[in-house]
């Protein structure tokens, strides 16, 4: 199946979006918590919430960056280890578990 360029950058950042939304309006709703009087218990879950979303909406822009921004990086450039780092941090953010069955010797 083709794709046309158009397409393929309306998809990308459809998943950018759709990744990002819910960190990000879990931040929302975080604030609002703090901007009511509810009290310190309720205060400390809305700051736990926000360190909560702002590291998943971190860590699904570093995954972002480098699997989509990939085209930057020359052939073979790219660390796997580092990239395997990243993709169990991001994948621990997912309702999938990651498996990763390569090791640095693979390629």
């Amino acid at each position: 199946m083709m794709i046309d360029m158009a397409t393929l950058v309306a998809l990308v950042s459809s998943r950018i979006c759709h990744d990002l939304v819910s960190p990000v309006a879990a931040l929302t709703t975080a604030l609002d918590i703090l901007d009511d009087d509810h009290g310190a218990d309720m205060r400390d879950q809305a700051m736990d919430l926000i360190r909560n979303s702002a590291s998943q909406a971190g860590i699904k822009l570093e995954f972002m960056r480098a699997t989509f921004g990939a085209g930057t990086i020359g052939v073979g450039d790219s660390d796997l280890g580092e990239l395997r780092k990243l993709s169990e941090r991001f994948f621990n953010t997912q309702k999938p578990e990651l498996v990763w069955s390569l090791t640095l010797d693979t390629i």
